[in-house]
């Protein structure tokens, strides 16, 4: 966050510095709201809207939308009536889920052109937010054919329906979806929330496993919501069973988790959905769901924040916009909707996950490492908290420490397969990176057992091997079976150079080392590498060369020293030495 906004500042000062025609106006406030970043410009004491509206396109560009729709209402000051910079204005406030302005917008919006289908989509969800559907009513738009709105106007004339108890228009408006197959689903689980509302639970029940059948693995949202109509229809054992099937796939989904073990408990459940507002919501969140996954961040962040707007203390409607904003380095951000999820909420826990993850990647490790600690220190049974903390620590080359983690999740685990080849496999890394090579080599022969083919674990422990000289015809084989799931992967390729290398079949080796640094032409150790099979082979001043760019990318001290003293003295050794 500090980074791009000070990226964008200067872009801004730049603008205002280098525009041939400026023109000056009085510092005046700029329109602020939750989630902003206002910043008026100064050209001494006054400020230019031109180079306020190159700013604003520029951090459209870079996805600050709030900080765009703050610079060109600077522009807007010139030019107040101008439809295209309103327009502009209007999408980032939306996008950004600043309502309060982007309604007053829209009303302005209206005024000069009344079927704008932004400004009614606005006003609209305002509305609904307020649970005015007789004002919601009023802005309603006529369907259009395309777009975002080709989708989000049948939803909004569903729930509006279905507030006017007309169920079978609800219905029919939902239609819509059963022309694109990947909006299908959105389309039946709405029909069974619309039937949920108007009390026919049987035809609500049909529709939620009309759409589970869709799956092999059904997504977490729709397993929560078919699950709680389940219990709360008084089919408990059917809910537990569908949470538990969920969880035979998926079995770190800590809020799957949270909801088996309320039912088995025998909580009372109330609605995930309890109103058409909350119907509309959800509709908002599936479509942005859907989108997201295709990387449209724009329009997804849209969705998400009219969910949010209407649904505002949603935990899963929070987490979807978090991460979108974390994937934009709005770490700030995204805590701040982290931290709105109440202690009490079935989805707690994994928020306090997720949170701890965004702080790492702000680089607030020390928070990251505190609440993760407290996690696993609350609930000694789990191990979620505990692997996450060591993934953490390894990133930031505290080795010692995450292992350590690691290998208390280890031993609160009676069977190897809850944590995963994975956790194995870093689990190995830390210990080797920290100098415990047998716990290492323990832990990377683990992860093994759980996946015997993975290419990454055979890479690490018959390199390692190669590199230690042991175990050379067992590396040889799992390096060749590493490469050949991934020969165009650098390191892999450099490490079966290096096993025949250290076989003493260096004529072999040279060609996988010369591909693994055409492949990775920076890297240190595999010039090095390419460097010491030159010289066995008799080409001197090639391994030279390959030596001294080896030093060009600032390998570790102790490959450095080594490095040096070859160039001075040569290869100290044959490869059967």
């Amino acid at each position: 966050m500090k980074a791009g906004l000070v990226n964008n500042l200067k872009l801004v000062l730049t603008s205002c510095a280098c525009a041939s025609v400026l023109v000056l106006l009085p510092v005046g406030p700029t329109e602020t709201s939750a989630r902003t970043l206002s910043l008026p410009i100064k050209v001494g004491s006054y400020i230019s809207p031109f180079g306020h509206y190159l700013a604003a396109f520029h951090a459209e560009r870079e996805k600050n939308y709030s900080l765009a729709a703050d610079l060109l209402s600077v522009t807007r000051v010139r030019d107040e009536d101008n439809s295209f910079l309103k327009d502009n204005q209007h999408q980032w406030l939306v996008t950004e889920g600043r309502y309060v302005d982007a309604t007053a917008l829209a009303e302005n919006l209206l005024e000069i052109s009344p079927d704008s289908i932004f400004g009614q989509r606005t006003l609209f969800m305002d509305a609904v937010s307020k649970d005015d559907w007789d004002g919601a009513r009023t802005f309603l738009p006529a369907f259009p054919e395309q777009g975002l709105d080709a989708y989000l106007v049948p939803l909004q004339t569903a729930w509006l329906a279905v507030h006017d108890g007309k169920a079978q228009e609800a219905l029919d408006a939902l239609q819509r979806f059963r022309e694109e197959p990947i909006l299908e689903p959105i389309g039946i689980v709405t029909e069974a929330l619309v039937h949920e509302q108007i009390g026919n639970n049987q035809q609500a029940i049909d529709f939620y496993q009309k759409a589970l059948d869709l799956y092999e693995i059904p997504p977490e949202r729709l397993v929560a919501l078919a699950g709680n109509l389940f219990e709360r229809r008084d089919q408990a054992q059917r809910a537990q069973d569908l949470y538990t099937a969920f969880l035979s796939q998926s079995p770190r989904n800590h809020h799957i988790q949270a909801r088996l073990a309320s039912v088995m408990r025998g909580d009372v459940a109330t609605p995930l959905i309890s109103s058409p507002r909350a119907g509309l919501a959800e509709g908002a969140y599936a479509l942005a769901r859907v989108i997201y996954r295709d990387n449209l961040d724009p329009v997804a962040l849209t969705l998400a924040n009219i969910a949010l707007h209407l649904s505002p203390s949603e935990p899963a409607y929070i987490l979807l916009t978090g991460r979108m904003l974390s994937g934009q380095k709005r770490y700030e951000d995204a805590l701040t909707l982290y931290n709105s999820v109440e202690p009490d909420s079935l989805a707690y826990y994994s928020t306090k996950l997720i949170k701890a993850s965004t702080l790492s990647d702000a680089d607030r490790v020390e928070e990251a490492v505190a609440i993760l600690t407290e996690l696993s220190e609350q609930q000694p049974e789990r191990v979620d908290a505990l692997v996450q903390l060591g993934n953490i620590l390894r990133r930031n080359e505290q080795n010692a420490e995450a292992a350590e983690a690691y290998d208390t999740a280890v031993e609160r685990v009676s069977n190897p397969d809850d944590l995963g080849w994975r956790t194995f496999y870093f689990r190995g890394i830390a210990h080797e990176q920290s100098g415990n090579w047998p716990a290492a080599e323990e832990s990377l022969k683990q992860a093994l057992v759980l996946n015997p083919d993975q290419p990454l674990v055979l890479n690490y422990l018959g390199y390692s091997w190669a590199d230690m000289g042991i175990n050379l015809v067992e590396a040889l084989s799992m390096l060749n079976r590493a490469v050949d799931s991934r020969p165009n992967d650098g390191y892999i390729v450099d490490s079966l150079g290096w096993v025949l290398f250290q076989l003493g079949r260096v004529e072999e080796a040279l060609p996988h080392l010369e591909q693994a640094v055409e492949i990775l032409p920076g890297d240190p150790v595999i010039n090095d590498h390419v460097g010491d099979a030159y010289w066995l082979v008799g080409r001197e001043r090639e391994a030279r060369f390959q030596w001294r760019r080896a030093l060009s990318f600032d390998p570790i001290e102790k490959n450095e020293k080594e490095i040096k003293a070859k160039l001075e003295n040569g290869y100290p050794k044959t490869a059967s030495d």
